[in-house]
């Protein structure tokens, strides 16, 4: 049995190796779904597959997150790794142009009603009006779960490179949006071949808006349109989880100080 002094020399290749298999799981998921999504494009009436891919998709996105949680550390290199994160994270709060931390997730669901309704609307009109309500409904749906898909993958990258302790955590929110573009892509690509080409003209313009909206240029950082765009959402969710986490930091910097000085005095 590994000593509770020290830091179990396997718990950080186990962790590597957890969280390598919780993201390639969820890589292997991103073809699935754009076929899924192709195929729901083209008819609809398959929508009710995406009730079973999207809550196992985000399920795995936030396991793969949580996998670090694994390593036991001993006491003084707990505490020196607190101080290590509660610096790194004064950096990160430094770095950040928007200082608010209200109506984050509020600002990227804004959008996600935005783009879907685009996609929907484009859609309806090449197809014409006059269809039965359901294939409203199932259009709404189906561009609602893609736009959610998209949105919701661009933040929480950005969410990961704003507050990420190192470049690994920062690279993980490189590697999502980079997954959630390539099933875009996919989705694109194989539309444009299928037998209705038109139809990859509603995603591909949900997923340029949602790319405008995700990486707005900061020199039109007081414009309006930065100020309701999935990158603003983004910096006020990595605002408040900075500030949450430097709050629980130092909370668990101090109980750890104040532990240790007892046991000292013992």
């Amino acid at each position: 049995m590994t000593s509770q002094s020290g830091r179990n020399p396997l718990a950080l290749p186990t962790q590597r190796f957890l969280g390598f298999t919780a993201e390639l799981l969820t890589g292997a998921l991103v073809p699935a779904f754009a076929i899924i999504g192709i195929a729901c494009v083209n008819d609809p009436s398959l929508a009710g597959a995406l009730f079973v891919l999207v809550p196992v998709f985000a399920f795995l996105l936030v396991v793969a997150t949580l996998l670090g949680a694994l390593i036991v550390f001993a006491p003084a290199e707990k505490l020196d790794s607190l101080k290590r994160s509660l610096t790194i994270t004064g950096e990160n709060l430094a770095k950040l142009q928007v200082k608010r931390r209200k109506h984050g997730v509020r600002i990227v669901v804004f959008n996600i009603f935005l783009f879907s309704l685009v996609g929907s609307l484009i859609t309806i009109t090449s197809k014409g009006f006059g269809q039965p309500w359901e294939w409203y409904a199932r259009v709404a749906f189906v561009f609602t779960a893609l736009t959610a898909i998209l949105a919701i993958g661009c933040a929480l990258g950005l969410v990961s490179i704003k507050t990420g302790s190192d470049r690994v955590n920062r690279a993980s929110g490189y590697w999502v949006i980079c997954a959630v573009y390539l099933a875009a892509a996919i989705i694109v690509v194989l539309l444009l071949l299928s037998s209705v080409p038109a139809a990859a003209v509603p995603v591909l313009a949900v997923a340029t808006g949602v790319t405008v909206s995700s990486f707005w240029p900061n020199r039109w950082s007081r414009s309006f349109g930065r100020k309701i765009s999935i990158r603003e959402g983004a910096d006020r969710i990595a605002f408040a989880s900075l500030l949450n986490s430097e709050t629980r930091i130092k909370h668990q910097r101090d109980y750890l100080e104040a532990t240790s000085s007892r046991s000292q005095s013992c």
